[in-house]
């Protein structure tokens, strides 16, 4: 099943089955998803996360860029941020 789906993802919508590839744990779809996630980082927009969770944008961040509290700036995920400085807390 899960080899058949990736015949059906594409940049568009490589977000959104990379998110259900988590929920469902398909772990070929996820990495395929995820090497087409990194392969076009630099074309997503701030629309394209609005569906994926707090903690899974952050983990996205966390993996395909080298400052991720740069990047939830960039893509106005304020919830992304506060996980950031929570996971960055000195004390």
């Amino acid at each position: 099943c899960e080899v058949a789906l990736i015949s059906a993802v594409d940049v568009r919508n490589c977000l959104k089955f990379y998110k259900i590839a988590e929920e469902i744990s398909a772990s070929v779809l996820q990495t395929h998803c995820s090497q087409l996630i990194s392969t076009h980082w630099t074309d997503f927009t701030s629309e394209d996360f609005q569906y994926l969770s707090a903690p899974m944008t952050y983990k996205l961040f966390k993996e395909k860029t080298k400052y991720p509290l740069h990047q939830a700036v960039r893509m106005k995920r304020e919830d992304v941020l506060f996980l950031y400085l929570i996971d960055n807390d000195e004390h």
